[in-house]
């Protein structure tokens, strides 16, 4: 058992120490919250398994939801520099970065664009699940699309060419 003396000159000031480390980073935390630089998805997000396969064709229907739901915010490229950017208190994500996405699973991007944090909307009140993975798999495409647009405008590019319907005058 310590004495009273003890307790005063070691264990106060270790206590305050580990007490005075937790507030701060609490207030780091709140303060990356703030200015936009950390967005973490439940541990549970990272166990979804993302139901629909990457393919040309999951590009295409994410990449037009994209479009429609995302770029006016994030850019057409993903970059985060899209024409409402500049009017947000937090910063949109530039998802052209590898770094940025090749730390998540699906799960977790699928979690953060059905759920969102403000300024960006939970899309999961307006999209299916079917849409949000479909978005998921073009998101996670946007790295690779910036470094090499070709490829990919190549793959979801019809082999075959539908014949053009002529309207009679």
């Amino acid at each position: 058992m310590l004495d009273q003396d003890t307790k005063r000159r070691v264990v106060l000031p270790w206590t305050a120490g580990r007490t005075a480390i937790a507030l701060v980073a609490a207030a780091a935390a709140a303060a990356a919250l703030a200015d936009g630089t950390a967005w973490i998805a439940p541990p549970e997000a990272a166990a979804l398994r993302n139901p629909v396969a990457p393919s040309p064709l999951s590009w295409q229907h994410g990449g037009r939801l994209f479009a429609r739901h995302c770029s006016v915010c994030h850019g057409e490229a993903g970059k985060g520099d899209g024409p409402e950017s500049g009017e947000l208190k937090t910063r949109p994500a530039d998802l052209t970065d590898p770094r940025h996405l090749g730390r998540m699973h699906d799960g977790e991007i699928f979690w953060k664009i059905g759920h969102g944090r403000d300024p960006m909307p939970p899309f999961s009140r307006i999209l299916s699940d079917q849409a949000i993975w479909h978005l998921t798999n073009f998101v996670r495409t946007l790295p690779e699309r910036s470094s090499d647009p070709e490829r990919f405008a190549r793959l979801e590019t019809p082999a075959v060419s539908l014949p053009t319907v002529l309207s009679c005058p």
